[in-house]
């Protein structure tokens, strides 16, 4: 793909020339293309895009002036010197174009198209791509690309979910701008020509997914080199000194190195919009005079956070709308076994953890990945929580920015105990290796797992995936024998997915295993030894609905299976205890004074 770009700066439009080759590697026969033409998304009051706006109660691009709204006006689309047809494919689709070739292209064939358009870039201030109030330009799905053809044409309208499914192209772009502006963007610099006031820059790319481009007026980018790729960011660095950035940057980089293999860029762009359209939720709640964290830990979340979604949107073959779990689960499984292995003494609330009064709450005592099953549980607790294959555009916006990510990351996590061997972690690595720029699915990477272990995983796809049921088990009841206790566990909702039963002594694991997901009730024997308690669910890996029930003493009077803990003040819920909760409270009016309660 070969495109031609001068930016009108006094305008903010842009003028292309473009050039498409692309490849028919179905065994079909086209006499029609589709082009994405995401740029025109802001071009109606009544386009998807504006209509997600206004279902997320974004009353700016409504009242937005018409030049502050972009569009793309094209003048030409032609093969072979010839014009041919085009139209916009509907108005629910008027980002969409629908091309009728000059002839019908034969499988394992080519096309070439030529295509004149003007882009007239929108405001920042819907989605913060666009141009800023002070005229620097931050881009994305900014010029045409060939839409994916599998057999089935995989086109969708922009919806700001950042989520367009792009073909592999090898991509040739020369840019031509003011010499007050500096030109950002991953791929290649190969020279820089200046003829007078503008200077014309060459890029290239190849195997390239997603292009971000920017022009600046000031540079605040970085980069740091390392012996794996290196990172241009703009990132606040948490005012770390450069040898600390620098530091932090390579371990990042080696620790996604080390578990997704080598990254086929020599380059990896990370800005400051990749970050705040996709957050550490916690750290960017918070103001600067609190700083719970370290710098250097804030800093290196963020980094790592975002550098693993342009690393999987670079190198995933895969349809971001409609298997969009599988990236989400894949980004957070790898920031919690990150945490895990630098940060394992790390708690949710920080440095807060330690306060006198503060560290009195069972919230000081979980650790900072415990976050993740607290949040997806919230949601599943409301009744608002929704199945992971759910396409991105259906999703509640919390579900879509924080539930779901974290369900489908609790999920991985839950299946690779339940298999055990760290077969499922070593699968994730193996599966992003050898799915690397090649087409992959969701159903591919179901195929994978299910031939990496001998045991039944439908609960996983069918109902953990798939659906949006809750899990919950409890201890029935408990018989001693001689020799064995025979246990009878009652599944509470509909489904069959796996719960681990513990062996306690004195609040110390003894033993642990798993019970395969059945519904109704089940009873099972075991080796009676000198455990005096046993539990469900113990660990907290099964992303569980209801964790009081989960506990049967084996000696000592029955109703008592936990310790009674009375607390002052509302708190996060401690399993591991009966608690009752003391919450004081103070009104006052003139006629009865103060009343205590």
């Amino acid at each position: 793909m070969d495109i031609n770009a001068v930016f009108d700066t006094s305008n903010h439009s842009i003028a292309i020339t473009q050039n498409i080759t692309y490849y028919n590697n179905s065994n079909k026969v086209l006499d029609t293309i589709y082009l994405n033409d995401w740029s025109h998304s802001y071009s109606s009051k009544t386009s998807p895009l504006a209509e997600r706006f206004a279902d997320e109660f974004k009353t700016v691009f409504h009242f937005a002036k018409n030049e502050d709204r972009g569009y793309t006006a094209i003048t030409k689309i032609s093969q072979d010197n010839a014009a041919l047809f085009f139209d916009r494919l509907d108005k629910k689709h008027i980002d969409i174009i629908k091309v009728a070739l000059k002839e019908p292209l034969q499988p394992k064939s080519s096309y070439n198209l030529t295509l004149n358009y003007i882009v007239q870039i929108p405001n920042n201030k819907f989605t913060r791509y666009g141009v800023t109030d002070d005229g620097q330009y931050n881009l994305r799905f900014w010029y045409i690309t060939p839409a994916v053809f599998d057999g089935t044409w995989h086109y969708y309208s922009n919806k700001d979910l950042d989520d367009l499914y792009l073909p592999k192209s090898d991509i040739n772009l020369t840019v031509t701008y003011p010499k007050s502006f500096t030109p950002i963007s991953e791929l290649n610099t190969i020279e820089n020509i200046t003829r007078g006031d503008n200077i014309t820059t060459v890029l290239q790319g190849k195997d390239v997914l997603t292009t971000k481009f920017s022009l600046v007026k000031n540079n605040d980018y970085k980069t740091i080199e390392t012996d794996f790729f290196n990172i241009k960011s703009n990132i606040d660095t948490e005012d770390l000194d450069p040898t600390e950035v620098a530091i932090v940057t390579d371990r990042v980089t080696q620790f996604i190195n080390k578990n997704l293999g080598d990254y086929p860029h020599d380059k990896m762009l990370l800005t400051w919009i990749d970050y705040k359209k996709d957050p550490i939720y916690g750290l960017n709640l918070l103001p600067d005079f609190i700083r719970p964290f370290d710098d250097t830990f804030q800093y290196e979340l963020k980094i790592l956070k975002t550098a693993l979604r342009s690393y999987l949107e670079n190198t995933l073959l895969i349809n971001p709308r409609k298997d969009q779990w599988l990236l989400d689960g894949i980004q957070v499984y790898y920031l919690m076994k990150y945490v895990e292995e630098n940060y394992p003494n790390q708690k949710i609330l920080g440095k807060l953890a330690n306060i006198w009064g503060v560290r009195a709450f069972h919230a000081s005592d979980l650790e900072f990945n415990d976050q993740y099953p607290f949040l997806y549980m919230h949601m599943a607790r409301t009744n608002l929580d929704q199945p992971l294959d759910m396409q991105k555009d259906s999703l509640l916006k919390f579900n879509k920015n924080i539930s779901n990510k974290y369900k489908a990351a609790v999920g991985l996590n839950y299946l690779d105990d339940y298999i055990g061997n760290s077969t499922i972690e070593n699968s994730l690595s193996e599966f992003v290796k050898i799915s690397k720029m090649k087409p992959v699915s969701s159903s591919d990477f179901e195929n994978f797992i299910r031939n990496k272990t001998d045991k039944n995983l439908d609960w996983f796809f069918e109902d953990y995936v798939s659906t949006s049921k809750k899990i919950d088990y409890r201890i029935k009841r408990v018989k001693k024998t001689e020799d064995s206790l025979e246990i009878t566990i009652k599944n509470i909702r509909d489904n069959t997915m796996p719960i681990a039963l513990f062996k306690l002594k004195n609040d110390t694991v003894i033993s642990k295993q798993w019970i395969e997901g059945f519904k109704g009730t089940k009873k099972i024997k075991v080796e009676k030894t000198v455990a005096d308690q046993l539990a469900l669910n113990y660990d907290n890996v099964v992303p569980e609905f209801n964790q009081r029930n989960n506990f049967k003493k084996l000696d000592g009077f029955f109703l008592i299976n936990k310790p009674l803990q009375f607390r002052l003040f509302k708190d996060i819920e401690d399993p591991n205890y009966s608690q009752v909760f003391f919450m004081p409270e103070f009104e006052y009016n003139f006629y009865d004074g103060l009343s205590p309660g």
